[in-house]
């Protein structure tokens, strides 16, 4: 999830990241390899600049701070220059020599630097990589809907759990289209997706009443937009 509009000396905390690896799934993880000698491993953050001005990342280790408390262990910084385009960019900043031989968790911190009394940058997400694997943004599919050929404005937040709709689950969507007083016809539904790996299946409404129900599909991950009509 992005972190909007960090200024100078906000501190984002990450809790943890599993240096050593996990031999066997568990807990719901999956297994994976830890780092090692030789990994070349590199941090990579993905921001959008928000101020004109130059300003630095610092990325810490265990804490942000290095004290007695703390512990922590500055491993990188990113300079962004000034002017830098306000879109999401990939930063990357070679931390093998404070990473490659660590073992267990280890918790991560992000400090912005910069001008004071303005946003220098909304955080989208990080990662690491190494020579035999890189890694690059995934982008989550969009999807639209339209009714009648009018395109609807689809809601982020999932409907929430009632005791009356019985919805179990956060990949539920409602979204209501007006139909002009006294129509008689249902309106026809439609989707299409940007990503051509998403599934979609559509269930048109059979009465003004009711409401028709769009399946997205998409790496074995469904949601569900709910379209119901209401007359105005």
């Amino acid at each position: 999830m992005p972190v909007t509009n960090l200024k100078n000396g906000t501190i984002v905390g990450f809790k943890y990241f599993g240096f050593g690896g996990l031999d066997q799934n568990k807990f719901g993880l999956k297994a994976f390899e830890g780092t090692r000698p030789g990994n070349n491993t590199a941090f990579n953050v993905f921001i959008t600049p928000k101020s004109s001005r130059a300003f630095k990342i610092n990325v810490w280790l265990d804490g942000p701070w290095d004290n007695d408390i703390w512990k922590g262990k500055q491993i990188a910084q990113i300079s962004v220059p000034a002017n830098a385009k306000s879109a999401v960019t990939k930063l990357t900043a070679d931390v093998s020599k404070y990473v490659d031989h660590l073992d267990r968790k280890h918790a991560l911190y992000l400090v912005a630097e910069g001008a004071d009394g303005e946003a220098l940058f909304d955080f989208i997400g990080l990662g690491f990589s190494s020579k035999a694997h890189k890694i690059e943004r995934p982008v989550s599919p969009t999807v639209h809907v339209t009714v009648n050929g009018q395109r609807l404005e689809l809601p982020s937040i999932p409907e929430r759990s009632t005791d009356s709709n019985g919805l179990i689950g956060y990949n539920t969507y409602e979204v209501a289209y007006s139909v002009a007083s006294g129509s008689e016809n249902i309106p026809v539904v439609k989707a299409s997706s940007d990503n051509p790996a998403v599934k979609i299946r559509v269930k048109q409404a059979d009465s003004l009443s009711g409401q028709a129900l769009i399946n997205c599909t998409y790496n074995g991950q469904m949601k569900s937009y709910r379209v119901k009509f209401n007359q105005r």
